[in-house]
């Protein structure tokens, strides 16, 4: 069975990300997936060097497929039905059992409300950014869930739920 993990790296202050230095240091988890599922602006935002070379394929979730797409190899699709919900039923039939993540604060809270997630995992990163995008500033709630499982790693805390609404 494929698991759905959203995982989110917050600043001690409670932000996501910093607008000004975009999303890569939140998306290193991604080497050991089946699938990512992310948002337009996270997706124009990041490197993808890194995801692209270990073959994890990428769904966008996009209103729209961008002009000359730099990616013809397959390896990024661009999602413009259905929402979330479809891009994460078409990665979890590509992962089989191995894990989809998601990306973008955005798309994962939407993914949250929707019942598609089956983890929830919050890294505590010892930093004060001071702006940025905050929790606050996305649609979610009320989520369930279950735990917390807590691990302190090097210079960060890892916060684990287990998704009571997923569906």
């Amino acid at each position: 069975m494929t698991t759905v993990i959203a995982e989110i790296s917050m600043s001690q202050d409670g932000f996501l990300v910093d607008r000004a230095t975009g999303p890569d240091q939140v998306l290193e988890w991604c080497g050991g997936g089946g699938a990512i599922v992310v948002g337009r602006r996270t997706f124009d935002a990041a490197d993808w060097t890194a995801v692209r070379s270990a073959r994890i394929p990428v769904f966008v979730v996009t209103h729209s497929v961008p002009a000359g797409d730099r990616y013809d190899d397959g390896s990024v699709t661009f999602v413009t039905d259905g929402g979330v919900k479809s891009a994460v039923a078409r990665a979890k039939m590509l992962a089989g059992a191995m894990v989809v993540g998601l990306a973008g604060a955005n798309l994962t809270w939407q993914a949250v409300n929707a019942g598609l997630v089956d983890d929830l995992r919050v890294i505590v990163v010892p930093v004060v950014l001071g702006k940025g995008i905050r929790v606050d500033e996305t649609t979610y709630g009320p989520v369930r869930v279950e735990g917390p499982r807590g691990v302190e790693g090097t210079g960060v805390t890892h916060v684990s739920y287990r998704s009571a609404n997923a569906a």
